[in-house]
């Protein structure tokens, strides 16, 4: 049997990947298993172990990760193996984004199962916090999921685990309330960028300082919240660009759009052009400057209030 698990959403991947393997390997000794990687281990090699059979009958399991790293010759010589892949053998494929054009990949499809998990929209967000809660048996009040869902992102992983926050935090109980998540989504106040984006709109620099410094103290480092800063501000300029469009045009929670809209209004298009480029500008220092990420993100903030 066949399994490709790929995509570009990768805790799903690998929590796929272990609740998959947890099952083949139950019970399976040391010799009937391999995992490789690939563009490490040579497909020569990988090619051998396909036509193995189990040590002493049952089953075998071949694990491959990074499969997108396998070259275009790699995948045309494996190909083959596939279609006369013997039943005993458990290949489980795992990895990143993949071109499914080639025959090798179609051959998967056709012998056994491919799973491909993407990167969420921001719409899709509310529907998968609702499945993964209740799954846990835990249900969420829509107040509480749509401030959830405006404030989390589409990263899969820190969903995952601002979920499980929220299931300890709750205790016995079985739903979730939205002074639940004010009190569990306290490493980043949310209140505090929009804060920050009004003090800048005003061109009030101490403001602006004494909010990030505070912020910093919070355990917010600047690289993260350049990030934050970066997806306010292009929400603005859409916004701006587009005034006759709604929330959901924007991949934004309906419970912060008046506020969005009304921190618009402070701001031309040509300023936030502008912002734009001081952040692009600050993003690099960031990663290249030998200055401390604290100087450069008040610099930043200097730079956009003056």
């Amino acid at each position: 049997m066949i399994n490709a698990l790929v995509g570009t959403e990768h805790f799903l991947i690998e929590r796929a990947c272990a609740r998959l393997k947890e099952r083949l390997l139950q019970g399976l000794s040391d010799f009937d298993f391999d995992q490789f990687a690939a563009g490490v281990t040579p497909v020569t090699r990988v090619l051998e172990s396909l036509n193995t059979l189990p040590f002493l009958g049952g089953k075998r399991v071949l694990i491959i990760k990074e499969v997108e790293k396998f070259k275009k010759e790699d995948l045309e010589t494996l190909e083959p193996a596939l279609k006369n892949l013997p039943e005993s053998i458990e290949l489980l494929l795992v990895g990143g984004k993949i071109d499914r054009r080639f025959r090798f990949w179609q051959t998967v499809e056709k012998q056994g199962k491919l799973v491909e998990y993407k990167t969420l929209y921001p719409r899709e967000v509310p529907g998968w916090m609702n499945e993964e809660l209740r799954s846990h048996g835990v249900k969420i009040q829509p107040k509480a999921l749509s401030w959830l869902a405006g404030v989390v992102g589409v990263d899969v992983g820190s969903i995952a685990a601002t979920l499980e926050k929220l299931r300890l935090l709750i205790g016995d109980r079985n739903e979730i309330t939205l002074q639940d998540v004010e009190r569990c989504v306290t490493a980043f106040s949310w209140k505090s960028l929009f804060d920050l984006t009004d003090a800048v709109g005003t061109r009030n620099k101490s403001l602006s300082l004494k909010l990030f410094r505070s912020m910093a103290a919070s355990g917010e480092s600047p690289v993260g919240l350049l990030a934050l800063i970066a997806r306010h501000f292009r929400i603005l300029f859409k916004i701006k660009s587009s005034p006759r469009q709604g929330a959901t045009d924007f991949g934004i929670s309906p419970y912060f759009f008046k506020d969005y809209v009304r921190q618009a209004e402070r701001f031309s298009l040509p300023d936030l052009k502008k912002v734009y480029e001081n952040i692009f500008h600050t993003d690099w220092n960031l990663k290249s400057s030998p200055l401390p990420g604290e100087v450069i993100f008040e610099r930043l903030l200097w730079e956009l209030c003056s």
